[in-house]
């Protein structure tokens, strides 16, 4: 009577073990998922802030920030043009 304890105790220590290992392999995961999220938004930002410098850059020379589409002042221009 007294192996079936010992081997209940074994098993019940395996099956604890098992399922530690379970959980530490999903938190790794979890943590690789959220690091790989967070570098995309963080690289989406600073293509975000590159664009924004551009266009304030490009509104300080007053150049158009696209090509082939009009300066803010040729738009003044023609309005008081018309």
């Amino acid at each position: 009577m007294e192996i079936y304890w010992v081997a209940a105790v074994f098993v019940v220590a395996g099956l604890f073990f098992v399922a530690l290992g379970f959980r530490a392999r999903t938190a790794m995961q979890w943590r690789t998922s959220l690091d790989a999220y967070a570098e995309r938004e963080i690289a989406r930002q600073r293509r975000k802030q590159t664009v924004q410098r551009k266009k304030a850059l490009f509104t300080l020379v007053g150049a158009p920030a696209v090509v082939g589409s009009p300066s803010s002042s040729d738009r003044v221009l023609s309005k008081h043009n018309v």
